[in-house]
């Protein structure tokens, strides 16, 4: 979530003082179930871990718009001044709330956004001490109208903090990949969840396109990944070689975007991602790749940033027909969409890349749809794509005059650094 923050206050030395026993493998996980307040359950969770040398993002939301968080950390999940844990609420006017961890260490305040969210960075050492280090942490929702006591509970939340693992890329199974065709990496230290790790080809121009892992497999020596080629290149670097970057961050495959059978069809394939501290998780591999050239015809839809007073990305979508010897209708039955848009973008202190991708988006009724319809219903998609992995942080614009989507943050301390990416359009006019 982006939305107002704070400066957390340093982990305090008392971690240092802990047992390094906790398993590795369970960095960050969810305890329980937060109680109801006006705005929902309010609910904290992580797109990361916790890790040395980086700052720790733990996201609230479903809380009231506008309120006070306080998000308190403890070092135990079992006892604390209170008595034993978990500790029910209900005694303090707080039904059906439950505390969870020894709330020792204050971390922060927060205020939430109009849409009732926010996050919270916790700046963890550069100390190899910390490795293996447990720590409980719960968020404390100001919230008068949900009970006597004025106030919610989160679900609790049980961290390890770790060290950062490089991922390594070492060979790929071929030196080309067709769009739509497969490809396997021989690999160490992906995340065994497909969808959370960005697989990217990168042109010397700038031009990109977008490889889906579709499965992560162990191997006795590392990994095998096996990605297919979603997006394609500008025509001009179709033969040409790309790099391989792989990215680390939060993913979600086949989102419930929607569709219609009078407009345009659900996506054959969709993929929203989101990386946290790009720059520490990142790796520019060695392996290139060529796209070999595809047949059809196609209409290229480039984005990047607008120039407003809110940046923006943005795509002008065609403004005269494609098929200009039989205009009407604009957009043909049978006629896809293939969307691929990333971004870099800044809240306060906060650096994330997004990207999300959008395969097979057909045109649907006998008779085509016109421009503005066409536009409408992409928006849509795109808006509700961005609404079920994003809630609350982003708002898409259609501009009928332009000819332009655009996709805006709805946090006035966001901005938008840079963008990229294409609409391929794949069309016949016979």
């Amino acid at each position: 979530m982006f939305h107002i923050r704070t400066t957390s206050f340093a982990l305090l030395t008392a971690f240092s003082l802990l047992s390094a026993a906790a398993a590795q493998s369970q960095r960050f996980s969810t305890v329980g179930a937060g109680c109801p307040g006006s705005n929902g359950t309010p609910t904290l969770s992580s797109s990361g871990v916790p890790t040395i040398g980086q700052r720790f993002w733990m996201d609230l939301a479903n809380a009231p718009s506008s309120t006070i968080a306080l998000l308190r950390a403890g070092l135990s999940d079992t006892t604390s001044p209170a008595g034993p844990l978990p500790l029910p609420l209900a005694p303090f006017g707080a039904p059906g709330c439950i505390w969870r961890n020894s709330a020792e260490l204050a971390l922060g305040l927060l205020q939430t956004s109009a849409a009732g969210a926010g996050s919270f960075g916790l700046p963890l050492a550069n100390n190899t001490a910390l490795i293996g280090l447990p720590f409980h942490a719960q968020f404390f929702v100001i919230d008068p109208p949900a009970n006597q006591l004025g106030a919610t509970v989160t679900n609790g939340a049980k961290c390890t903090i770790g060290q950062h693992t490089p991922m390594v890329v070492t060979g790929a199974s071929s030196t080309t990949v067709a769009v739509g065709g497969t490809v396997s990496f021989t690999a160490r230290n992906v995340d065994p969840d497909p969808a959370n790790t960005c697989w990217r080809l990168m042109w010397p121009d700038g031009d990109t396109a977008v490889l889906i892992a579709q499965a992560v497999q162990q191997t006795p020596n590392g990994q095998t990944v096996v990605a297919r080629l979603g997006s394609m290149p500008q025509p001009h670097n179709f033969g040409q070689p790309a790099t391989l970057g792989v990215f680390r961050g939060d993913g979600a495959q086949n989102q419930p975007i929607g569709g219609s059978a009078v407009a345009l069809s659900a996506p054959g394939e969709s993929w929203a991602w989101t990386g946290t501290d790009r720059l520490d998780n990142r790796v520019m591999t060695q392996v290139q790749l060529t796209v070999p050239p595809v047949s059809g015809q196609r209409h290229y839809v480039t984005y990047g940033v607008g120039a407003t007073d809110i940046p923006v990305v943005v795509g002008t979508f065609p403004a005269t027909p494609l098929c200009p010897l039989a205009p009407v209708p604009f957009y043909r039955q049978g006629w896809t969409f293939l969307t691929d848009i990333h971004f870099n973008m800044q809240c306060d202190d906060l650096f994330k890349h997004y990207d999300f991708f959008m395969k097979a988006v057909t045109v649907m009724p006998a008779g085509g749809l016109d421009r503005v319809l066409a536009l409408s219903f992409h928006a849509a998609q795109i808006q509700n794509q961005l609404n079920d992995k994003y809630p609350g942080e982003f708002v898409v614009k259609t501009d009928f005059v332009t000819n332009e989507i655009s996709v805006e943050p709805l946090d006035p301390n966001c901005i938008i650094l840079s963008a990229g990416g294409k609409t391929v359009i794949e069309y016949s006019c016979l």
